[in-house]
């Protein structure tokens, strides 16, 4: 099955920038197509996090914002993968999401030592070895000792009552 627009929300993520959430359950097995224009890969030009190879002479150019699945970040243990298929890129659930769960992509070797590494991988299974809980501004995740992560995003109503529950201080207030 098709995963559509509606059934996805781009939002602030934990593991870098935007990232993409599940803004319903999602069953593993559906998919969504990393969608742009297919370019020949000797025809590209300058550093672009947007590519996805289809083969060894094509790549799609997912730099389009309309592109959702462009927002997918890196995890080390991801709950998605991609495959080709009849020219198209396809990115796979791999395993049952919850609302508000972000889907993540191994982006590979190549991508994670010329991007990642250099600044350190900041997915749950990197930053919370242990099994540990991060609350932040984007909402609530907690990362099992396996490395699962399970998350949930904020709502604007939640942020509020949040902020009204541990109202920040600057230094010098009282």
């Amino acid at each position: 099955m098709t995963i559509a627009p509606e059934d996805v929300q781009v939002g602030p993520s934990p593991i870098a920038g935007e990232g993409l959430f599940a803004a319903r359950a999602i069953d593993q097995g559906e998919f969504l197509e990393y969608a742009g224009r297919v370019v020949k890969a000797s025809a590209l030009e300058g550093p672009n996090r947007y590519l996805f190879r289809l083969n060894g002479r094509l790549t799609v150019d997912g730099s389009d914002p309309s592109n959702l699945a462009r927002y997918i970040n890196h995890s080390c243990e991801p709950n998605c993968a991609a495959d080709t298929k009849g020219g198209k890129v396809l990115i796979f659930v791999t395993k049952p999401l919850m609302p508000g769960e972000e889907l993540t992509l191994d982006y590979g070797p190549e991508y994670f030592d010329q991007f990642i590494r250099p600044h350190g991988c900041r997915c749950s299974s990197c930053l919370y070895p242990k099994g540990e809980v991060s609350i932040g501004p984007g909402g609530l995740f907690v990362t099992m000792p396996s490395g699962l992560c399970i998350g949930v995003r904020w709502t604007q109503e939640q942020r509020q009552q949040l902020a009204a529950w541990f109202p920040t201080q600057r230094r010098g207030e009282e």
